[in-house]
């Protein structure tokens, strides 16, 4: 055979070899990439399985608050965060007051939350503002309020470029705590919120120097105002909380008729509970229902 035709052969047969190494490299990384997909897809379908739980174990405190009035109206479930325990005469046909009853549900609920969530705790909070804890809350109520603001301080007679500048710093402050809760920052997301909301509220003072009753606006953002400091310094006790149970006790105000219930569990198996209002797909997950009995 002509040394040409075996130098082609031999090039024929290298380069089905090369062919065959690609393929094979592209099979690799697809069956990686359906591997990682399946992962993906039973830790997905976990979660939604876990989230049913827990909206199911919600129904299931909020049915037994509601077979317990005197309860409910003593404020004997809000707030039991720590030593749950069984209360054998309220399975008896008597002697068993409306605390007792309370104080054995939550014992009863949190055993059912723990036989079915990892690491797994109940709380029940009574709060008609059970919001208020997160700083995205916190910083987008104040940027709400420093855009009303800036408007007043354009448009109302006697303003001053002081003034107006002052307004706009507060919206900024607002912008910035908004940017900082995105990044997860949120001791210092609740600070600006709260610095924000502080300047609107001097803004407000300086544009009516007679009170901000005289104008129906101004006192409603006024009243706005205030609660958004209050809530800012909320989200700050909540971001310093050390895990998800003190997180939600530092955002209870414990006032209202408006229920809410926390149930947080450990998903990434790490032997703590995250705060709940920083939680990720990847962290510690909570479920909150809100209720009036």
């Amino acid at each position: 055979m002509p040394d040409g035709a075996n130098r082609s052969l031999s090039a024929m047969a290298g380069f089905s070899l090369i062919e065959n190494l690609v393929t094979l490299f592209i099979l690799t990384v697809g069956l990686l990439g359906l591997a990682g997909l399946q992962a993906t897809s039973l830790r997905i379908n976990h979660q939604a399985f876990s989230q049913h739980k827990a909206v199911s174990l919600a129904i299931n405190i909020a049915d037994r608050m509601r077979a317990n009035p005197e309860g409910v109206d003593g404020n004997f479930y809000s707030l039991i965060s720590s030593g749950f325990t069984q209360v054998s005469r309220c399975y008896t046909a008597s002697g068993c007051t409306a605390q007792e009853m309370a104080r054995n549900d939550i014992w009863e609920w949190n055993q059912l939350i723990q036989n079915n969530l990892p690491g797994g705790l109940g709380l029940v909070c009574r709060d008609d503002t059970p919001a208020d804890g997160g700083t995205g809350f916190a910083s987008t109520t104040a940027t709400s309020i420093a855009s009303q603001v800036v408007n007043l301080a354009t448009t109302q007679p006697g303003t001053t470029p002081a003034i107006q500048a002052q307004a706009a710093n507060a919206e900024s402050l607002a912008q910035q705590a908004e940017a900082e809760s995105l990044a997860g920052n949120a001791t210092n997301a609740a600070n600006l919120a709260r610095q924000s909301a502080e300047q609107s509220g001097q803004v407000l003072n300086a544009l009516f120097p007679a009170g901000v009753d005289s104008d129906p606006v101004a006192q409603t953002i006024a009243a706005q105002t205030q609660r958004a400091i209050s809530s800012a310094r909320t989200a700050t006790n909540v971001a310093g909380a050390s895990d998800a149970q003190s997180a939600i006790t530092a955002s209870c105000s414990n006032d209202g008729s408006v229920y809410t219930i926390w149930i947080v569990w450990d998903t990434n198996n790490d032997g703590s509970l995250d705060s709940p209002f920083a939680f990720d797909i990847n962290g510690d997950l909570s479920y909150m229902m809100t209720f009036e009995p």
